[in-house]
């Protein structure tokens, strides 16, 4: 194809001018690569690699590879060979029984045919291959269209003697290259896979084409989408969503088939995270044409698609998210029985109700799960049914509760270790193990009841034996069955149970009226009623008071007037927030009605944001459109709603999954694209393939190129009048260069993307500093949370961060480990340890003579440096030269790990060891461990040895061998090992992280390092930890690690998904939650850009926040509070708790300025730079009568340095001094080129300490 490229005619000659066989003179070299990367890449495999790494280049279309065998020869092995495995072993893959309608290949939709009729040149058919990237084309009879032959990229190689033959007529061409024309492969949707790969296997062809029954090409089907199929669930792309759902609910979803009826801005949310979901296929059916105000919410939509259909206009862009999804369209007036029963889910948008009871009707009765979903203005609706007999399989999402068992008494009370609150509710089932002397309790179920944090009693039990020690108790998840009525029994009432907004107690009645009053409304005059439109909303008005009428409990008219004239202003036009709020939530129930994962929503949900609307509607010449993209905002919002928006400047932190939602939203709503407007987004992370499953704006082809840069790309494609800059800088204090004042000032607010509670803190910070609003999100697994943060108005994040993990104590970690949490984190210790310290550690150590007194300038703790020793000691004790050297040191550090360690653990705490108070020492959750010794013959003492020494190879850069992965290689390595035998010795060992174990001097430490000439012969390069690649060996050393560890200690094992999640600290993520939580931070914007109020005492605000579990399903709304205000109040203090807890000090604190809160400041702006330090001092006595007691700066690390203070004479002498070279002696820093320098400055006044805002010196 590369010389098809160079050799054919460019866009602007005629066939007749060309003179392809010129380029043959081309050197090799300038060929290669020019068009096509892959031409300069040799695809190679050794030959025990996974087979997962050689499908996922082979799904994407590389033919053939090299495979390195042990002994150092080589092999082909080509896409036929993959799919021969395939049919051999339906162990492997067991889709050859299945159609390609059932599996999805063979798509027109996706895989649409290039063709080339028969009687126009061959060279034409090899231009087109190289424009849309194919290796061949069908060559089709001019007349009927049917398919009678190929045209293949191979065809060249057969005419490099008479090039011109390429002008000839496609069958002419082929006819003068092969004696006997040669019949296409062809078949029909109807056919197996199965058929299929025995027809390409045995000719040796790379595609077939799919015909239809006039034997016309409408799509093929190649050996890369049979070999993409046969991957499955891509366990690294999918790995975050696996987290969330289990490998069995996701295998569940690879099954269903959706149609989403209706891809107007909300459909295409619901399409776009059902697909990222990877289900099946999805069919995208529509009946209406592109209009301005689509573009308002419909991503995949543009200007260019104005009165097309919309399915059709959308449906490339999003089967691109997902390769492995089927994504067909659907143009048909009516969905019929026939097209409903392919599917195995229906999502109605856009549809009136009489049709959507037709089709619930027919899906409730076939099995078909059914849900129906609109967005109105600033109001939107779910309705679900999932059929009779529902089961839901986990109700919640959440782990079961596992317990250490403390004690158990004769009447069945169960007390648990105070380690974790059980979040067990009454009626719950539990099974026991490990239970001594209670045996019985190690077989069956058990009830539950009168639960509390960390104890319950069992239900009905009696006659119990006596209870000795020991048992872990688990909690059982039981299946919930759900029986759905159909859409036209539930259109009768609204019965939600509780609503998401408790200020709007009876609001989901209301919104249920107010549907149905739309769907009559819209059924009498054939539309919407028109924004701000008196008229229409009087009627509409008529109507809902009928529906209200109706009601078990009718509402108040008068006190629901105004509501419902704002539902009838915004009932035809669809906006983007509510869009992907809304996206987000019925896209999970997609996921649950496909699985039984989680539990659904019953049966109606209502959620609407009136709030963003003023108080009084505009004139009505304000919501006019503009036959512009924002449209539907304009009609909602006004116009001059429209050009503040567009005129901001805003800053987005974070390009990620979070980032992607919102530079989409931006990118629709029109923020930052006009005149003043602008947007920078900053990110200094790369792309992974795990983030395309749910990072939507980003493809296979921007993997390892920036975030910021290709989601910008992306925004601008969406909507090229965005104003987008994309950074690739941390947002940090060392880049406060970067993001200076000027920056920050400029700024009219920010919105958070983050993924990180440090990173939330400091941008936190800069916000209050520079007065910024801030918008804060995020998500984990099903649940997701919204805030907003106005300066003065509201608290900030700080006020209430979420929380940090817990960490296990290092004591538990080492020697005491009782789950396999703690058993992951040490193996990712030992791997953080001795492949990413220790080799960073000893390549400083060797090129700094005065390694130590670097430490010890830098701050750097006494019993850090001395850790820093100990691990370049240990290092250095056994430096590896060879490849067998690091099999040895593999093997003898099991030896240590697994045996030694476990050893003299035991000898010096035996089984029936006491401690000071004479209790048993092996107590719960303490779990006596045993030796494992090593056994060449297990699997997992192999991995450990095989990933260890490939991993202290590369360490220690010595070359492997090509059997480095082979285990008999490995195994005769072994044999020639001399393991030392071990004899343990009195040592004390650290029980607690309190406790101080055997220490030794930093000189004695520095002795046992070789001298600076034997540690010249080193050289060392440290690994850098990466999850997702299973070929590196770092998920293998701390898998096998852990499981090794959980061995010793009788712990149950896990797998190596499970233990990349946990280990990699992979955070739960789905694309419905990200949806959700900045559909909810986008309205919130809106809020702020028409100036909406603040709540009081007596009024309920406009502002909320959200914490929302899809889960369950759970939607809560609540305003955000009020700054703290600090006032005048008295502090308590203990000066010995120790020895006199009884003894309470009582101290008054003033606060300064009264009632200051987090938002203020006190400036200093009229001393200039020059001023000194008494000067300073001076100016709080005079300016606020405040006595400064003392004066801290911050060093560049962030530690306090004192320049002042009143109780210490010695500080004094630098009264004279000016702060300016007082701050540059300290920390370095020339204050007089800052505009701002915030001091550390502690007051007090007439006596009492003083509690006050930061001081913020302002030199500009």
């Amino acid at each position: 194809m590369t010389y098809i490229s160079l050799g054919a005619y460019k866009e602007d000659e005629v066939p007749s001018a060309i003179t392809a066989r010129n380029s043959l003179d081309n050197p090799i070299g300038s060929v290669t690569g020019v068009f096509h990367k892959e031409t300069n890449t040799i695809w190679s495999f050794e030959e025990d690699m996974p087979m997962v790494q050689l499908l996922e280049p082979m799904s994407k279309g590389v033919h053939r590879a090299v495979v390195v065998m042990a002994d150092d020869t080589f092999k082909h092995i080509s896409q036929v060979d993959v799919v021969k495995f395939g049919l051999k072993h339906s162990n492997f893959f067991s889709d050859t029984a299945k159609t390609l309608d059932e599996l999805g290949l063979g798509n027109p939709s996706v895989s649409h045919v290039c063709t080339i009729p028969a009687d126009q040149p061959a060279l034409i058919g090899f231009r087109r291959m190289e424009m849309v990237n194919h290796t061949a084309l069908p060559v089709v009879d001019p007349k009927s269209g049917a398919v009678i032959s190929t045209l293949s990229a191979s065809d060249v190689r057969n005419c490099v003697d008479s090039l011109g033959d390429m002008l000839k007529p496609a069958s002419e061409f082929l006819s003068s290259i092969y004696p006997e024309l040669e019949k296409p492969l062809t078949c029909s949707r109807s056919d197996t896979l199965g058929s299929l790969m025995e027809k390409l296997v045995k000719t040796n062809h790379r595609h077939i084409w799919v015909v239809d029954e006039e034997q016309r090409p409408i799509s093929s089907v190649s050996l890369s989408d049979i070999i993409n199929r046969m991957q499955g669930i891509n366990e690294d792309l999918q790995s975050r969503a696996l987290a969330v759902y289990g490998r069995g609910a996701m295998k569940k979803l690879f099954a269903t088939k959706v149609l989403i009826s209706g891809i107007n801005g909300l459909g295409a949310e619901i399409a776009k995270n059902v697909i990222l979901a990877n289900v099946n296929s999805v069919t995208l059916h529509d009946t209406k044409n592109t209009t301005f105000s689509d573009l308002n919410s419909h991503f995949y939509l543009s200007e260019n698609d104005v009165g097309k259909n919309r399915a059709e206009s959308c449906i490339a862009k999003l089967a691109e998210l997902n390769p492995s999804v089927r994504v067909t369209a659907c143009t048909a007036e009516v969905l019929t029985d026939e097209i409903l029963a392919q599917h195995n889910l229906v999502v109605l948008l856009e549809s009136s109700d009489k049709e959507s009871v037709r089709i619930n009707n027919f899906c409730h009765s076939n099995s078909i799960r059914f849900i129906k979903t609109d967005i109105k203005g600033l109001a939107g609706s779910v309705f679900c049914d999932f059929g009779p007999n529902f089961e839901v399989v986990d109700v919640n999402g959440e782990q079961p509760d596992v317990a250490i068992v403390q004690e158990i008494n004769k009447a069945g009370r169960v007390q648990c270790v105070n380690e974790e609150m059980l979040s067990m509710q009454e009626g719950d089932f539990v099974t026991f193990s490990e239970v001594k002397g209670m045996v019985e309790l190690n077989e069956g179920e058990y009830q539950i009841e009168n639960v509390t944090p960390y104890s319950f009693t069992l239900k009905n039990i009696e006659g119990l034996s006596t209870y000795e020690s020991g048992g872990i108790v688990t909690q059982v998840k039981k299946p919930k069955t759900i029986n759905f009525e159909t859409l036209e029994e539930k259109l009768k009432a609204c019965d939600m149970i509780e609503p998401p907004d408790y200020s709007k107690f009876d609001r989901h009645f209301m919104l249920h009226s107010a549907f149905r009053a739309l769907d009559s409304y819209q059924e009498k005059n054939n539309r919407a009623p028109r924004p701000a439109n008196n008229e229409d909303a009087e009627e509409f008005f008529t109507l809902w008071k009928e529906f209200n009428s109706k009601l078990e409990y009718p509402l108040d008219v008068d006190a629901n007037k105004k509501v419902v004239f704002q539902f009838a202003h915004g009932a035809g036009v669809v906006i983007n927030p509510m869009a992907a709020a809304f996206g987000g939530i019925v896209g999970q129930e997609v996921t649950k009605a496909a699985t039984g994962k989680f539990h659904p929503i019953n049966q109606w949900l209502y959620i609407d944001a009136f709030e963003v609307l003023p108080d009084e509607l505009l004139d009505s010449s304000e919501y006019e459109p503009k036959q512009c993209r924002y449209d539907a905002q304009i009609q909602l919002l006004g116009k001059t709603f429209q050009e503040k928006l567009s005129n901001l400047n805003y800053f987005l932190v974070g390009s990620g999954a979070l980032g992607c939602e919102f530079i989409k939203n931006f990118a629709m709503t029109g923020l930052g694209c006009g005149d003043k407007g602008k947007i920078t987004v900053t990110d200094d992370d790369v792309i992974e393939k795990s983030n395309l499953s749910r990072q939507f704006l980003f493809r296979n082809w921007h993997i390892h190129k920036s975030k910021s840069l290709c989601a910008t790309e992306s925004a601008v494609a969406m909507n090229p009048s965005i104003k987008i800059e994309p950074r690739q800088d941390r947002v940090a204090p060392t880049t406060e260069d970067v993001f200076d004042d000027a920056f920050w000032e400029s700024l009219d607010g920010v919105c958070n993307a983050l993924d990180n509670v440090k990173a939330r803190l400091y941008v936190d910070q800069r916000c209050i500093f520079y007065e910024k609003s801030l918008l804060e999100s995020g998500t984990l697994g099903p649940k997701c949370n919204s805030q907003v943060i106005i300066p003065h108005k509201t608290r900030h994040y700080g006020d209430q961060p979420d929380q940090p993990e817990k960490q296990a104590p290092v004591c538990v970690l080492h020697h005491f480990p009782h789950n396999i949490q703690h058993c992951l984190t040490w193996g990712r210790s030992e791997f953080n340890g001795n492949f990413e310290v220790a080799p960073s550690e000893v390549t400083k150590y060797a090129e700094d003579p005065k390694y130590v007194e670097t430490l010890k300038e830098a701050q750097i703790a006494q019993g850090d440096i001395k850790e820093k020793l100990e691990v370049i000691g240990k290092v250095l004790k056994m430096p590896c030269k060879t490849f067998a050297d690091c099999v040895r040191w593999a093997r003898l550090e099991y030896e240590d790990n697994f045996v030694n360690k476990i050893v003299e653990l035991t000898h010096n705490l035996p089984r029936d060891y006491k401690t000071s108070t004479g209790a048993p020492f092996w107590s719960p959750p303490k779990r006596f461990p045993s030796p494992v010794p090593f056994n060449a013959d297990d699997p997992v003492h192999m991995q450990y040895i095989m990933a260890g020494a490939n991993l202290k190879a590369s360490t220690f850069n010595v070359e492997r061998p090509r059997q480095h992965r082979k285990p008999d290689f490995l195994k005769e390595i072994l044999a020639t090992i001399e393991v030392p035998t071990f004899t343990p010795s009195a040592k004390k060992i650290k029980t607690s992280d309190e406790d101080e174990g055997e220490s030794y001097s930093i000189e004695d430490l520095q002795k046992q390092i070789p001298s600076g000439a034997e540690l010249k012969e080193i050289s060392m390069t440290p690994e850098d930890f990466e999850k997702d690649d299973d070929t590196n060996f770092h998920m293998d050393f701390i898998g096998a690690a852990a499981n090794l560890r959980a061995r010793n200690y009788d712990i149950e094992e896990v797998d190596k998904l499970k233990a990349k999640l946990i280990a990699g600290r992979i955070i739960p993520a789905i694309a419905t939650a990200t949806a959700l939580a900045t559909g909810f931070v986008m309205l919130e914007l809106f809020k702020m850009v028409n100036n909406r109020p603040m709540g009081t005492f007596a009024e309920t605000g406009a502002y909320r926040c959200s914490s929302n579990n899809l889960a369950i399903p759970q939607f809560s709304f609540f305003e955000p509070l009020t700054p703290i205000e600090i006032v005048d109040h008295v502090e308590k203090h203990v000066p010995d708790p120790t020895n006199h807890p009884e003894y309470v000090e009582e101290e008054d604190i003033v606060a300064y300025p009264p009632k200051h809160t987090i938002w203020d400041k006190i400036f200093v702006k009229t001393l200039g730079t020059e001023f000194t330090l008494q000067e300073l001092i001076d100016y709080f006595k005079k300016e606020h009568e405040l006595v400064v007691d003392g004066i801290s700066v911050s060093s560049p690390e962030g530690k306090a340095l004192l320049v002042y203070a009143s109780f210490m004479k010695n500080t004094h002498d630098r009264l004279p001094n000016k702060f300016a070279d007082l701050v540059k002696e300290r920390t370095n820093e020339d204050i007089r080129t800052k505009k701002y320098y915030l001091p550390c400055i502690n007051f007090n006044k007439g006596g009492d300490s003083v509690v006050s805002p930061p001081v913020v010196l302002q030199f500009k």
